[in-house]
């Protein structure tokens, strides 16, 4: 039933009931549109006093449509399901966000590999965003910071991870702390004591550059989760302690041993 005059009125059912007149080509419009939906069998269903109203509007002449569309009370009415639109709203703003957050990774230096993984963007979407936004990436593997400085990146990851669960929002956090480096790199330094996957830099086809990109994001989900205690490392007479630091020295005392054997 539509209501009378212009008030708004919800139905029990969080429904909005909006009356529709003033605006004749929109109604004329809306009465054709229920005409094609009476031709079409949609409105079969109907009671029989709504069948008798809906036949005689079908069968109005163009013109007294038209004459029908101008009256000051038309009849119709917009319904809005209020719960359904509040989750449509809901959904265009994860979409928004969802579109957004891929831009930022996309503006700041990340890799095929790690807009795939981490939003799945196919190889045709990542070239269509970086030519739109303008980002050009150089060739070659990039350049790890001084060992200072990824040691801190190890720290704050460590640390962010203790609040953020979203391992894409942790990157980005990340990325606002070290802004001076892009984000392969960054992820680089997150993976760098990981075992390079072989398939980066053997498959036929596979530039330097994309070799490169994959293997700083191979391992971002392992990468995600909680970081362990840091181990304790002996080297001869020296205690080690924390992965990145114990690491690097282990690796500099293997690289030692190698070069005096081979004297």
């Amino acid at each position: 039933m539509i209501p009378r005059g212009e008030r708004v009125m919800t139905a029990p059912d969080e429904s909005i009931l909006l009356p529709i007149s003033g605006d004749p080509p929109l109604v004329g419009a809306l009465l054709l549109r229920v005409i094609a939906q009476g031709d079409g069998g949609s409105l079969a269903a109907a009671p029989g006093a709504s069948c008798a109203t809906l036949a005689a509007l079908r069968a109005l002449s163009p013109l007294e449509t038209w004459r029908l569309s101008g009256m000051r009370k038309s009849g119709l009415a917009l319904v809005i399901d209020t719960r359904q639109l509040a989750e449509n709203l809901r959904a265009l703003r994860h979409s928004n966000e969802e579109a957004a957050l891929a831009a930022y990774f996309v503006s700041h230096g990340a890799s095929r590999g790690m807009l795939h993984e981490l939003f799945h963007l196919s190889h045709n979407a990542i070239t269509r965003q970086r030519r739109r936004l303008g980002v050009r990436l150089g060739q070659g593997r990039p350049p790890l910071p001084d060992p200072a400085t990824r040691d801190a990146i190890h720290r704050r990851w460590a640390d962010l991870g203790r609040h953020e669960s979203d391992l894409r929002r942790r990157l980005q956090q990340l990325h606002h702390q070290f802004a001076a480096y892009p984000l392969v790199v960054l992820s680089a330094v997150l993976h760098e004591f990981d075992t390079a996957p072989a398939t980066a830099l053997t498959t036929p086809g596979v530039s330097m550059s994309n070799a490169a990109e994959h293997q700083s994001s191979a391992s971002l989900s392992a990468a995600g989760r909680a970081r362990p205690t840091p181990p304790m490392m002996q080297c001869g007479d020296l205690t080690l302690t924390g992965t990145a630091t114990a690491a690097r020295v282990l690796t500099q005392a293997a690289v030692v041993a190698l070069r005096g054997g081979r004297s």
